[in-house]
């Protein structure tokens, strides 16, 4: 796990919102705090969708960043500076495995629930923090390091001034 201050808040906050950079991440949970706390549940609600044999069971437990970006875009942008928000998203499963692979890590890719972006806003601060969540206790640090290095990888190649 490893905190980014991130220097360039407009820039990151456009790539962001208004580009499909991070559209490959699905969205676990936010919460924006304007005039108005808005609390979001990322769980995909599969009642919502057509119960057709077989469909519920092909949606994704969290809706992608996609889907959801637009909504935070609206609620965001504008002359005022949100109070504070948080953001908690995952990289798909894809890219996990092809972590791993090219790292060529010994582990398990059915072991990582996830590898987490959490992105917090407050008292006009941006920070990105990453994380992994496994489905049981996993003493190798090999992954945590490859998922900081790829991130860390990622702000560099967008350009994105950051420190540690």
């Amino acid at each position: 796990m490893t905190a980014y201050l991130i220097k360039d808040i407009k820039q990151f906050m456009n790539l962001l919102l208004t580009s499909e950079t991070f559209d490959r991440f699905s969205f676990e949970e936010g919460r924006l705090v304007t005039f108005y706390t808005l609390e979001l549940d990322g769980r995909t609600v599969k009642e919502f969708f057509d119960e057709s044999p077989g469909k519920p069971s092909e949606l994704p437990e969290f809706v992608n960043w996609h889907d959801i970006r637009p909504v935070l875009l609206s609620q965001i942008a504008g002359k005022q500076t949100p109070v504070s928000f948080q953001f908690t998203l995952h990289a798909d499963a894809g890219y996990t495995r092809r972590l791993i692979e090219k790292n060529e890590l010994e582990i398990d890719p059915g072991l990582v629930r996830c590898l987490a972006l959490n992105i917090r806003f407050e008292h006009g601060k941006l920070t990105c923090i990453t994380g992994i969540a496994f489905t049981t206790f996993v003493p190798d640090k090999s992954l945590e390091k490859a998922w900081d290095s790829a991130f860390r990888k990622s702000l560099d190649l967008l350009h994105i001034s950051f420190e540690e």
